[in-house]
């Protein structure tokens, strides 16, 4: 195209944004070759100049990731492809409630984000060693001690193991093949388990004592057991001598069905248990009180085993 003044180029640019009407035929718009006739009659181009489409290299709209859609002729759609916990909008992307809330939270390294019970909080670092504990159902976790325990159980002695004392004595016998300590219903008698503490007691904590047993044949009464326990301490305990704790003692109903064992625990405090301490070698004593009150079952009791965890 020719060189033309500042005039005659801001006229064409009039004339190509529809600035200026363009007489032509009734109803008609103008088309190109009207364009033609109106600038050769302006003298802006003459019979020589051309006018050629303008090209370009798009060939398509390729979606890339985190997008959908895209077209490879017309016009093209990009949207992005949001994930759960994501808004897309028409200026910008959203984080949902939850989100936005978890990402309100301030904190330090070891901090802890749960749900309570106005929403999203933060529970801040606890100190060395605790460890993280479960309040259960509807209630807030929380920092705690580790006992450094395991429930157990630790040890477990059937009635074979048990070891006649010197005098009044449980009496070993068997019941469907079942090893079993009978404990006369007139007369005290005890059996003696011997064992050591496992390593995964944690010092100083309780001690649960559970004597599983069934009635010889009665069906209704009670019994009376106790339990005591000896620190097998070296170098310093005289063995030719008991030195058991003070006996703790439980009573428990006889099933009421002949054959059924039942159960007698114990919570005894590390006080009650000659102070013993995870490694501990120790003496377990069980005794049926028969002459306490308390005990009405007639018959034997038979115990079936004995079992010492946390």
């Amino acid at each position: 195209m020719k060189k033309r003044d500042f005039a005659t180029g801001a006229l064409l640019g009039l004339l190509l944004a529809g600035f200026l009407a363009v007489p032509a035929a009734a109803g008609a718009g103008m088309d190109d070759a009207t364009v033609r006739r109106v600038l050769r009659a302006l003298g802006i181009i003459d019979a020589t100049d051309v006018f050629t489409a303008g090209s370009g290299d798009i060939t398509s709209v390729v979606a890339g990731n985190g997008l959908t859609g895209g077209a490879t002729s017309g016009a093209a759609t990009v949207n992005v492809a949001v994930s759960a916990g994501l808004t897309a909008a028409a200026d910008e992307i959203t984080l949902d409630t939850d989100l936005q809330a978890i990402a309100a939270l301030s904190g330090v390294r070891g901090d802890v984000i749960f749900y309570g019970a106005s929403g999203w909080t933060r529970l801040g670092t606890g100190t060395a060693g605790q460890v993280l504990e479960s309040g259960g159902a509807g209630a807030d976790p929380a920092w705690g001690t580790d006992g450094g325990g395991s429930a157990g159980p630790w040890i477990s002695w059937n009635a074979s193991q048990g070891v006649a004392p010197t005098s009044a004595f449980a009496t070993f016998s068997t019941r469907n093949n079942h090893s079993v300590l009978a404990f006369d219903a007139d007369t005290d008698e005890s059996t003696i388990f011997e064992g050591t503490l496992d390593s995964g007691y944690a010092s100083g904590d309780n001690l649960s004592i559970t004597v599983y047993w069934a009635g010889a044949s009665a069906t209704t009464g009670d019994v009376v057991w106790t339990v005591e326990v000896e620190y097998v301490d070296d170098g310093t305990l005289d063995t030719d001598a008991d030195s058991f704790d003070t006996a703790q003692s439980a009573t428990t109903t006889t099933s009421g069905t002949t054959g059924v064992v039942v159960a007698t625990t114990y919570a005894l405090a590390n006080a009650d248990v000659d102070g013993i301490a995870a490694g501990n070698p120790f003496r377990l004593r069980v005794t049926r009180d028969a002459n306490a009150a308390g005990d009405t079952m007639t018959g034997d009791a038979q115990l079936f085993r004995a079992v010492v965890s946390q």
